[in-house]
């Protein structure tokens, strides 16, 4: 869920997770929300080989919708794979949270500031940027799709962390708090 764009990698994604549900034959089904309209849709839906068709079927792939918390409910996952512009991954990851806040464990390329939202192996794991990722989230893919107990116990530490670290009253309270310090340095 977010906005589908190269340097956020859903391409790369969909080849990994069709090449993880092939080569370990694990039942894995995207959903990708964020087309910016039909046109950008259906030349990516164009672009799928017959294993990526598999995992990505066209009723899966959305224009950005108003039910993007409806889908994040009906999935058991979310992968932000967003290598960003020269490695640089996702600045912070607001999608990252919504989909945590919605009970998701989430699986984060380990740049930017994604490893500062995601802690590895309690709200979800954190994998390198690049093809050595790619093969490192296959291995997780299968590790969480065998363990029904450790996804479930990944969901509810990512829903307390939303709730808890996240929420909007604390970040406007750190917030505050920080432009005092400065104002009180910068007084006369």
């Amino acid at each position: 869920v977010g906005s589908v764009t190269e340097r956020k990698c859903q391409a790369m994604l969909v080849k990994t997770v069709a090449r993880a549900a092939r080569e370990r034959k694990l039942p894995l089904k995207l959903v990708i929300v964020g087309f910016r309209d039909q046109a950008q849709r259906a030349a990516f839906l164009d672009s799928l080989d017959d294993d990526a068709r598999a995992v990505l079927r066209p009723e899966a792939a959305f224009v950005t919708t108003p039910y993007a918390a409806s889908l994040l409910h009906a999935c058991d996952l979310h992968v932000l794979n967003s290598q960003g512009s020269k490695g640089r991954g996702e600045c912070f990851g607001r999608a990252t949270i919504e989909a945590m806040a919605a009970g998701l464990p989430v699986l984060g390329a380990d740049a930017g500031g994604t490893p500062e939202i995601i802690r590895d192996g309690v709200e979800g794991r954190l994998y390198p940027l690049g093809e050595d990722g790619q093969r490192v989230l296959k291995g997780q893919l299968a590790e969480l799709c065998a363990d029904p107990e450790k996804r479930r116990a990944m969901a509810e530490a990512a829903r307390h962390a939303a709730a808890t670290r996240f929420h909007a009253d604390r970040r406007h309270a750190e917030m505050t708090e920080a432009l005092g310090r400065l104002t009180a340095r910068a007084a006369p």
